[in-house]
């Protein structure tokens, strides 16, 4: 049930988080989000 509520909020969230998201799933290791210089998915101004 947990997972289910997990792929609902993320289908939620805007579309570069979405990227972000798939892309990290997809190779973990490689993700764009974990060469960024940011701590998370999202960026802080």
């Amino acid at each position: 049930m947990m997972a289910l509520f997990m792929v609902l909020w993320i289908c939620a969230q805007d579309k570069k988080i979405l990227l972000a998201t798939s892309e990290y799933f997809q190779s973990p290791f490689n993700a764009q989000v974990a060469k960024s210089k940011s701590d998370g998915i999202m960026e802080f101004n």
